[in-house]
């Protein structure tokens, strides 16, 4: 079960919902009886789910909320406020701050249990969903660019041919000169690059290595296109695939699809 974080400066309430926590949900539960306190518990040691009181000294509810919502770190972690005030100004003014939900005191046991059962479910679904999204965004940011090759050669020959058998299916961007390769990859982030001999100034296998170190979160797969094609250990370093460059271009375009 859950990790949380109970919040209150009344140690009765504190306790309450603390034991409640621990027996009805065997929940694994730290304390703080202000915000100060919890922002300072929550750094060393983390929590799945917060129950915050609104009204505090040193730091209140409110203030709390705001410091958490500032914390990349923490600002995700579900919020549940607790709160003796009822009108709806106020609890408007929680809402706002991007709270999970809200439980209105006196807390009464029966109650609080068969409410934080509906909260806790409702806060199982949305770490679901939350991991759900990010892995979605995850497999975005890696597939954004799979329809972009970049070609660098200096065979504008070679070039021309092979562009012309994928550009249906793939975006393709050519460059003659390492530098020039080098610009495009950082402008257009294909997720494919080819990359021919005999390179000037940025040759191909300090190209290969600076697309590497430019990548960033996303897998690019890089071709070395050989007359011989053999990859020594450093080679194998920076290229992903090796092609024969005498074989023809069907080989490669095989290469490139697979």
């Amino acid at each position: 079960m859950f990790k949380v974080l109970v919040v209150d400066d009344d140690e009765s309430v504190n306790m309450f919902v603390s034991r409640l926590l621990k027996k009805k949900f065997a929940c694994n539960v730290i304390s703080a009886l202000n915000g100060l306190e919890a922002l300072n518990t929550l750094k060393e040691e983390g929590a799945d789910v917060i129950f915050l009181d609104v009204t505090m000294p040193v730091m209140n509810g409110m203030e709390t909320l705001e410091a958490l919502r500032s914390d990349e770190n923490l600002r995700e972690i579900p919020v549940i406020m607790l709160t003796a005030v009822s009108e709806k100004s106020v609890v408007a003014k929680v809402m706002s701050l991007g709270v999970f939900d809200y439980m209105l005191k006196p807390l009464v046991y029966e109650v609080t249990v068969t409410r934080i059962k509906e909260l806790f479910e409702k806060i199982k679904a949305y770490k679901i969903e939350t991991e759900l999204k990010k892995r979605l965004k995850e497999r975005e940011a890696e597939n954004l660019y799979d329809n972009r090759i970049l070609i660098v050669d200096t065979d504008d020959q070679f070039v021309n041919l092979l562009k012309d058998k994928i550009k249906e299916k793939y975006d393709v961007y050519t460059a003659s000169t390492g530098a020039e390769g080098l610009q495009l990859f950082m402008e257009k982030k294909p997720s494919t690059v080819c990359i021919g001999e005999g390179l000037k100034i940025i040759n191909e296998k300090l190209l290969a290595q600076k697309i590497k170190n430019f990548s960033g979160n996303y897998k690019v797969v890089i071709f070395a296109i050989k007359r011989n094609p053999v990859l020594d250990d450093e080679d194998k370093k920076v290229f992903d695939h090796v092609v024969d460059r005498n074989k023809g271009m069907q080989l490669l375009v095989n290469a490139i699809n697979n």
